[in-house]
């Protein structure tokens, strides 16, 4: 007998093999068959993967169609740092400007001004003073007395110098009344600004009953002095009426 196959149902094959008659069963003629029932493999769809990009990213043309409708993507306008840019530029500008000005404030100084040569005050030279000002000897400490006074004078510039007017301010406690009038002076005629810590030491020696008459007198004279607010205001100069006399 020959084999017989049974046309595959869902994805199932049927294999028909070793037919066996049963003697036994006059009336049945047909075989008996065998049957392997062996899966099918199941052809497996292809997954297209979707593409990170639209189709026209790959041929520069981003005209690309959209849902049947040609769709230009709009242009990105760029952003408008106009402003910004000309509040940059004006910044620098008068950063420039005020360095120009700077520049031929000082060519003119250098080209017209008097030339003057003054004493750097370096750290090193300021803790000399201030030893000497604590030396024993009164003459050391009047020598260093009028170095500072010198520094004040040769440099106006120098009114409010912190390391001056400290120094000021010890020779304000010297025990000799040559070396206090000499910071007295330097205050009262207007060579050092003084500090928070000169106007107490003024006031100590107000209130102290043992300070010498004249030191007192001085010390008040300087304080209102600097309890005066000052600014600085340009007068004409009468040139025309000089010259008349």
């Amino acid at each position: 007998m020959t084999n017989a196959q049974i046309p595959s149902y869902s994805g199932v094959t049927i294999n028909i093999s070793n037919p066996t008659v049963n003697a036994s069963a006059p009336y049945q003629t047909a075989c008996q068959p065998q049957v392997q029932v062996q899966p099918q493999p199941q052809p497996q769809p292809q997954e297209t993967l979707p593409q990170a990009y639209p189709p026209s990213y790959y041929m520069n043309n981003y005209n690309y169609q959209q849902n049947g409708t040609d769709k230009p993507e709009a242009p990105i306008a760029p952003a408008d740092n106009s402003q910004e840019k000309e509040e940059d530029m004006s910044s620098s500008t008068d950063i420039i400007n005020d360095l120009d000005a700077q520049n031929a404030k000082q060519k003119e100084l250098e080209e017209n001004g008097k030339q003057t040569r003054i004493v750097t005050l370096t750290d090193e030279y300021i803790m000399s003073l201030e030893n000497y000002l604590n030396n024993q000897n009164t003459d050391i400490r009047l020598m260093a007395a009028k170095e500072i006074l010198t520094r004040l004078d040769e440099d106006k510039s120098r009114f409010d110098d912190a390391a001056l007017n400290a120094l000021l301010n010890k020779m304000l406690q010297d025990p000799q009344k040559i070396i206090r009038t000499a910071a007295l002076s330097a205050l009262s005629s207007g060579l050092a600004s003084g500090n928070d810590y000169t106007v107490q030491l003024l006031n100590n020696i107000q209130q102290n009953p043992n300070s010498d008459k004249e030191d007192v007198v001085e010390a008040a004279n300087i304080l209102l002095k600097m309890s005066a607010d000052t600014e600085v205001k340009y007068t004409p100069q009468q040139v025309e009426e000089q010259k008349a006399e």
